[in-house]
């Protein structure tokens, strides 16, 4: 087969970038990439074929279509004319946007490349995409396949002739694979919707969500080791597809199958970070952010999906450097986030970012310098809430950081009335049905802790606000690992216990919690809750420097470089 030319706007690249797409299965000569195997007319015909148990043989005798102008379809040599792309479709079960995808099908003087599809006008993109988005929606609430003929006549196959055989689930495991071939199967299926991810992330965030609500009817640790395995092999489709190509074992790799492969790993990585063993969760994120970089400088079509996709992939490396490597590096992935949001212009993503550069101040001590950049994030969102929607909870955080960082530097009228509007903007979400990114998605857990830091700094001066503070941060500051609660989180909020009890002159207490949070920062392995603990245990040490158990404490300190 003659090598075709990709795209001009995939024909200059740099060297490196080219070294790496000829990895993904391209070719480069004399400076203009070139696939190896390609398709004029791409389609899902042969694989499809295949995966149904058929073959070309058999499908062309079931639909009077010669074989070897089947052959010729299958390849992509030829277009397949509508009229028959609808016999096909009725006679593999598939629709036919998956067999042909709108999204894919190619001009006569354009062909399909191995790395980024075809070069087409922006709105035509997205409205042909909207009509698939809005087929798959008619699709999920019929329960059918639409197959359009050149008659105009619609044929409706249920997807369930009869009632399936019922399947009686009693164990953890096999309730977990069920769930995971129906999630794989629903991200395949979002071929032809890349432009729509977002919303696929939202369906994910709800199957997760529906499967926590199912963890009491297990034991805790066999639900908590299916439960990882399952997101982890959710959050390795894209790394897999990847290392298919880089294998050979698949020839191209299909921007509309690898970017819903994508965003269903970050919704994944955002769950795995609410565990433990933080350190798998960077390798797998970092697998496919070149790729996807690439796609944002060189596929304009995919511009603002990579550009949101790798803003939260920049957003969830800040919560994994703090704890895992240093401040310092949070930072730069925080400015990173910044940016990808506002060229990706997602408010609700710029205004997170915004207000993670404030907490790494925070987390630094630097407490004139994170108020500073909470105000910022204030001012974002004074602005661009005139033009953006912006969820509520997004409103509610860029508040809370701001009321406690108020109270912080002693401005506590302020602080107060920062407090309301955080409160009125969590009670709003609360009364929604709108579904929440999971990177902004923080619920009433964050609202409690910061609630808690709020009426913590003015409990220097009065006692009835260190009370206020102790019971908001015991909420889910609790002393044993909760499956409910990220331990990342419950940690933090115990630490901060630890601070009030010192604080209201609650020795007993706050050895207790110390204990506790030393023991979960060690298990975590976080360098964050690491040094929150540390500094706990000198407030400790300088309010009881002469007590006995105080000073038996001083094994860990001696000893911290440890954790």
């Amino acid at each position: 087969m003659d090598l075709q030319k990709l795209p001009l706007f995939l024909q200059k690249c740099s060297g490196n970038e080219a070294e790496f797409l000829q990895k993904l299965g391209v070719r480069v000569k004399e400076g203009t990439i070139m696939t190896i195997k390609s398709q004029k007319y791409p389609n899902r015909l042969k694989e499809t074929i295949k995966q149904a148990g058929y073959t070309i043989e058999g499908i062309a005798a079931e639909t009077n279509i010669p074989a070897r102008t089947l052959s010729d379809y299958c390849a992509g040599r030829v277009p397949v004319p509508k009229d028959r792309l609808g016999v096909l479709a009725y006679a593999l079960g598939y629709p036919t946007e998956y067999l042909v995808p709108k999204i894919l099908t190619p001009s006569p003087d354009d062909s399909f490349s191995a790395v980024a599809v075809k070069k087409i006008e922006s709105d035509s993109i997205t409205k042909d995409a909207q009509e698939i988005h809005e087929r798959a929606g008619e699709q999920e609430l019929l329960g059918t396949f639409l197959v359009t003929r050149p008659s105009n006549s619609t044929f409706i196959f249920p997807t369930q002739s009869e009632k399936p055989a019922e399947i009686v689930i009693t164990d953890c495991a096999t309730m977990f694979g069920f769930q995971h071939s129906q999630v794989t199967t629903l991200i395949q299926q979002w071929y032809g919707m890349a432009m729509f991810c977002n919303d696929l992330q939202n369906r994910l965030d709800q199957e997760v969500k529906k499967l926590d609500g199912l963890k009491s009817q297990y034991p805790l640790e066999e639900y908590a080791i299916s439960r990882r395995c399952f997101l982890v092999s959710i959050a390795a489709l894209p790394t897999a597809l990847l290392h298919s190509v880089q294998q050979e074992h698949k020839m191209t790799l299909e921007l509309e199958e690898f970017l819903p492969q994508c965003a269903a790993s970050i919704v994944a990585c955002w769950y795995l970070s609410g565990g433990s063993h933080l350190e798998v969760i960077e390798p797998i994120l970092d697998s496919y952010l070149r790729p996807l970089l690439l796609i944002l400088k060189h596929a304009p079509t995919y511009h603002h999906i990579a550009a949101t996709l790798v803003a939260q992939i920049y957003s969830l490396k800040v919560i994994l450097a703090w704890h895992l490597r240093s401040l310092n590096d949070a930072e730069a992935y925080c400015i990173q986030a910044l940016n990808y949001s506002m060229i990706a212009k997602n408010a609700n993503l710029q205004l997170t970012a915004l207000n993670q550069h404030a907490l790494i101040s925070f987390y630094a001590k630097n407490f004139q310098q994170a108020l500073a950049k909470s105000e910022e994030a204030d001012d974002t969102l004074r602005r661009v809430i005139q033009e953006e929607h912006i969820f509520p909870i997004v409103q509610g955080r860029v508040y809370m950081y701001l009321a406690a960082l108020q109270a912080q530097q002693g401005f506590q009228t302020d602080a107060g009335r920062t407090l309301e509007n955080v409160h009125r903007a969590f009670a709003s979400q609360s009364a929604s049905a709108e579904p929440v990114p999971m990177y902004a998605d923080c619920g009433n857990m964050s609202l409690t802790l910061w609630d808690g830091l709020t009426h913590y700094y003015p409990g220097r001066y009065d006692a009835t606000c260190t009370q206020k503070a102790l019971n908001s941060l015991s909420v889910f500051g609790q002393l044993q690992p909760n499956d409910i609660i990220p331990e990342r989180f419950r940690l933090e909020c115990l630490n901060n216990r630890i601070l009030a009890a010192v604080q209201r002159d609650e020795m007993e207490e706050a050895i207790v919690y110390f204990e506790a949070g030393k023991q979960g920062a060690r298990g975590l392995n976080s360098k964050q809750r690491s040094a929150e603990i540390n500094y706990a245990y000198q407030e400790i040490l300088n309010k009881w420097p002469k007590e006995a158990r105080i000073q038996v404490l001083r094994d860990f300190s001696d000893n911290k470089e440890r954790l």
